[in-house]
C-alpha cells in the first residue's frame, strides 16, 4: 500500500476494514499510525536487547530481542523484526517480522509483508493479503 501524506507532510499508514455488526449494518473502523508519533525508534541497521517499558510509541526498523511493553504503539516496519515471548501493546501495526505473541488492547494490523511467529490475542485483527501468522 502506497502512503497517504497528511498535512504536515508526515507519512501515514492507513487501512480501512469493513465489516457486518451483529444488526447487518456496515461498519467502517479507521485504523491510523502517524510515523511522526513514534518518541522511541530502533532504527535500520541496530540491535537492541532488553527490556521496553514505554509510555508512547515505539517505532522498529532493526531488530529488537526481550520484553516490548506500551500502552500505546508498536511499529514493526518492513525489515523490522521483534523477538519476545510476549509483546503487550495498546496497538501493533506490523510489516515485517514478530516472534512471539502480541497481546494488543486494541487491534494488531499485519501488512501484506508481516510475518508473526507466535500467537496473537486482540479483540480486532486486521490481516492483509499476502502477510502470515504460523502460531508456535
Amino acid at each position: 500500500m502506497a502512503p497517504e501524506w497528511g498535512h504536515n507532510g508526515r507519512s501515514l499508514l492507513h487501512h480501512r476494514e469493513r465489516s457486518r455488526a451483529d444488526s447487518g449494518l456496515p461498519v467502517t473502523v479507521d485504523v491510523n499510525v502517524s510515523t511522526g508519533a513514534f518518541h522511541t525508534v530502533i532504527g535500520q541497521g541496530s540491535l537492541l536487547k532488553g527490556t521496553l517499558e514505554i509510555n508512547h510509541g515505539i517505532q522498529v526498523d532493526g531488530v529488537f530481542r526481550g520484553r516490548v511493553t506500551t500502552p500505546t504503539a508498536l511499529l514493526v516496519n518492513d525489515g523490522g523484526e521483534v523477538v519476545a515471548d510476549v509483546v503487550e501493546v495498546g496497538s501493533a501495526e506490523i510489516h515485517g517480522i514478530v516472534n512471539g505473541t502480541i497481546r494488543a488492547r486494541d487491534w494488531v494490523r499485519i501488512g501484506a509483508t508481516g510475518r508473526i511467529r507466535g500467537g496473537v490475542e486482540t479483540p480486532r485483527l486486521i490481516v492483509e493479503e499476502g502477510a502470515s501468522i504460523v502460531e508456535t
